[in-house]
């Protein structure tokens, strides 16, 4: 990795019309190929510092910038899979690309890539009414990627599925992190879900949202499911977690 971070967070605070403060204050470092974990309880502001790095938003204060030493797009994957019911799924893959103006050509070959990244290249002629929860998930992540991003955001993407779709898509979305170089940025409220995939945990507080506690995981490159079992994964989950109800308890982190 690089020591030059991809997205810098410079005492970002976010107060909205109506003068709720969602963020105070926030100063964030990513790194160019990490997988960074955004974790709190609801009202940490999350979602919110999310939106403002993908430029949705705008801060009240503080600074974001992005550098891109390759591809340097950024891609967005929401919590609702939102897929157009009268598309099928080749053409909810290519809107972005429908959008950036690729040819015909190229549009084919991405949207063709990206839904083989996510193992649903035999099913690029449904329609999102035939499709499970995870498979449309898996859709929605694939249209994500066939802009080809440096940076991917996903904001609770897995949170409305089973444990068993949800642990499944945890494995892809390693797998394809490390096959395309990604840098990921992912909002959870999971503890387990943020240990399992993040090489970073930054624990957020609500009221206002700021980064209170920050953990390495250290998780192995190749894990699979088994690491789940591990004394390693257990203890750090405890970590974790403690921090999260020192948040939520209102003691200081």
């Amino acid at each position: 990795m690089s020591a030059d971070p991809v997205v810098q967070i410079e005492n970002v605070s976010k107060i909205f019309e109506g003068g709720t403060e969602a963020l105070r204050d926030v100063t964030l470092s990513i790194a160019p190929g990490s997988f960074t974990a955004l974790l709190g309880p609801s009202g940490c502001g999350t979602s919110t510092l999310l939106k403002l790095i993908a430029g949705l938003i705008r801060p009240s204060a503080g600074s974001i910038t992005s550098s891109f030493p390759g591809r340097g797009h950024m891609g967005y994957v929401f919590q609702d899979a939102t897929l157009m019911p009268w598309a099928d799924v080749a053409r909810n893959v290519a809107m972005p690309l429908d959008l950036m103006g690729l040819d015909e050509a190229e549009t084919r070959i991405r949207v063709a890539t990206a839904l083989k990244l996510v193992g649903l290249e035999e099913f690029a002629s449904a329609y999102p009414r035939a499709l499970s929860g995870g498979m449309k998930m898996r859709v929605s992540l694939a249209r994500a990627l066939a802009s080809k991003p440096e940076v991917l955001l996903l904001d609770e993407p897995f949170a409305a599925l089973d444990e068993i779709t949800r642990n499944r898509l945890n494995d892809d979305l390693i797998r394809i992190a490390a096959e395309e170089n990604l840098t990921i940025i992912f909002v959870t409220h999971s503890v387990f879900e943020s240990v399992y995939l993040a090489d970073r945990v930054v624990v957020m507080a609500p009221r206002p949202g700021r980064p209170v506690a920050d953990f390495e995981p250290m998780a192995p490159a190749g894990r699979d499911q088994d690491w789940r079992l591990t004394s390693g994964y257990t203890e750090m989950c405890g970590k974790v977690s403690e921090a999260v109800q020192a948040v939520v308890g209102g003691a200081d982190v």
